[in-house]
């Protein structure tokens, strides 16, 4: 069996063209032709030549006949010379008309058992051809019918001899090869949408899993963030009635810490939701400049100290090079804060280590910790979103990872993670190095420039935050405005003339953009500072806008764009 297989399949692509493999409709329609030729042509053949030889006064007969089944089945030699199925399917259509069509002529007229033929010929035509073939075929052997059928009842006849035999049984072997063609064709067609219902079902099956996870990350991660939202409230409203009964003020200042951490939290919660959108939605835009790595990782390092030194854990550095990377520092920072954060989180009695490796062009930073580490099931899909290690007992919504992998992806790096349960966990990550040394950053928080007499203009809606910024402002000596709209802070700035303007962008009247676009035309305009609570704009930080900052943000870094800003100004001057 496997043998006579091998033989045909060598005959097949021995008779079809290489390209007809390439496109799976046409290769069906040429192997239903190659097939039906080889095969209907030898049996018919065989039978004519079995007439022949027993009743040779018709060999003239049977010679026609043999010739008009030759030349029908020849159109198979074109499938090893054609590219496609449209010349050898018209060939064989055009042959097949002609043949069907003369040979009742001499076999009976309307009584001709060719007849019985012509609604075979045409679907025949319609597997192997197509549509087309099929309705030209089905038109042309109708019109040939009703001649035949006019020319019989007028009594013409060729005299070309009685009815033969062989005729009944060619037709016969036609018939039921055609209908085996079509019998076969069905059951390919049948398998064929059976495999797609079979795909489209898996496909569906997955996207439907695919779905139902993502709905249940989605639930898990309204109830991780409710929880830490829920949490920081509770100390901020503890902490602010506490702060209105107490009539002493030996507690205020432990309050007062509550709060800070309680907001900071917040802060930080709200950072990272914004970050993880942002990285959804492909808008985060990094600003790369030369950085100390090592000098990043100590002030890391200087942070964290306290905090590992309150759980008793052994906070180690170790960094044996010192080098420079071209990366964005603050989004870097972001990364190797919240590698160290989870950590010591993590860890309850060891040892966390921040390290510095260089390894030829490059060089690896590493996060080590003897902590819960994390279950062999859960290293894949760490990094993705809303993700959490659930045998241990720690707040977070599941995001810092996979900013941390989206944020070094940004930087043409990734992140990667060895751990064992109960023994601990180490995420590392590479960045190429730069050999040539640059001048040493200077960071905001050392710049002191003096802020006393800078006149600053406030445009924000929202009184309770005005209020904050015009206090602290004035405290540390700064001659303060406000408006409530952009309208009225543009007239402020043409007659105050001040330098400073702390800008939130939803404001009514005169939105901040229409500012920012009114104060771009002015040969002198004051420093603007963004301040805004939309997390979806970005604004370039180019004349008259020297730094957007989001909200919340702390007064302290106000107070440091400011020193900045005019510490620059100074500069120019």
């Amino acid at each position: 069996m496997n043998k006579a297989s091998n033989i045909w399949q060598n005959l097949e692509q021995r008779c079809i063209h290489p390209e007809l493999y390439s496109e799976p409709k046409e290769l069906q329609q040429a192997r239903i032709l190659f097939g039906f030729c080889l095969i209907a042509g030898a049996l018919c053949l065989l039978t004519i030549a079995l007439g022949w030889f027993s009743k040779p006064q018709y060999s003239a007969s049977y010679f026609y006949v043999a010739t008009g089944h030759i030349l029908t089945c020849s159109s198979v030699v074109l499938l090893r010379f054609c590219k496609t199925m449209k010349v050898p399917s018209f060939v064989m259509m055009v042959l097949t008309i002609l043949q069907l069509g003369q040979a009742p002529l001499w076999t009976g007229f309307h009584a001709s058992p060719v007849l019985y033929t012509y609604p075979l010929a045409t679907m025949f035509m319609g597997i192997v051809g197509g549509k087309y073939h099929a309705l030209c075929t089905g038109m042309l052997l109708s019109l040939i019918s009703i001649v035949q059928w006019r020319l019989g009842i007028e009594g013409f006849h060729l005299g070309s001899g009685p009815q033969l035999p062989v005729i009944s049984t060619t037709v016969l072997i036609w018939c039921t090869l055609s209908t085996m063609v079509l019998a076969i064709y069905n059951l390919i067609q049948e398998r064929s949408l059976m495999d797609r219902i079979e795909e489209e079902l898996v496909v569906r099956t997955h996207a439907q899993a695919t779905a139902e996870q993502a709905n249940v990350a989605k639930d898990m991660f309204l109830a991780y963030l409710s929880h830490e939202i829920r949490n920081p409230l509770t100390v901020i409203v503890g902490s602010v009635e506490m702060l209105t009964m107490k009539k002493d003020t030996t507690d205020h200042h432990r309050y007062m810490q509550s709060l800070q951490s309680a907001s900071s939290g917040l802060s930080r919660l709200l950072d990272d939701v914004l970050d993880f959108s942002s990285l959804q939605r492909q808008q985060l835009d990094l600003q790369l400049t030369s950085v100390d790595l090592s000098a990043l990782l100590r002030e890391v390092h200087l942070e964290f100290d306290r905090q590992a030194t309150l759980k008793k854990l052994n906070f180690q550095m170790d960094i044996d090079v010192e080098c420079w990377v071209i990366v964005d520092r603050i989004r870097l920072k972001q990364v190797l804060v919240n590698l160290v954060s989870n950590a010591i989180k993590y860890t309850r009695e060891g040892s966390v280590d921040l390290e510095l490796k260089r390894f030829n062009n490059t060089v690896r930073v590493l996060v080590k910790d003897t902590g819960t580490g994390i279950s062999e099931d859960k290293l894949d899909v760490i990094f993705q979103p809303f993700e959490r290690e659930h045998t241990v007992q720690a707040f977070g919504v599941g995001l810092g990872l996979a900013i941390c992998k989206g944020l070094l992806e940004l930087m043409d790096s990734d992140i990667y993670v060895e751990s064992q349960p109960d023994v601990g966990s180490q995420f590392y990550f590479d960045l190429p190095v730069r050999e040539k040394q640059y001048e040493k950053e200077i960071p905001v928080e050392s710049i002191e420039g003096s802020l006393s007499g800078l006149k600053v203009l406030i445009i924000d809606d929202n009184s309770a935050i005005v209020s904050l910024y015009k206090d602290h402002l004035e405290q540390i000596g700064c001659l303060v405005q406000v408006a409530e709209n952009g309208e009225l802070g543009l007239d402020i700035v043409s007659k105050w003339k001040p330098a400073v303007l702390l800008l939130d962008l939803d404001i009514p009247l005169v939105s901040g953009q229409e500012v920012i676009a009114t104060l771009k035309q002015s040969k002198q305009s004051p420093m603007v500072v963004v301040i805004t609570g939309n997390a979806h704009v970005e604004i370039e930080e180019k004349r008259p806008v020297y730094r957007m900052l989001k909200k919340p943000t702390t007064l302290r870094k106000i107070e440091q764009v400011l020193r900045a800003a005019v510490s620059e100004f100074t500069e120019e001057s």
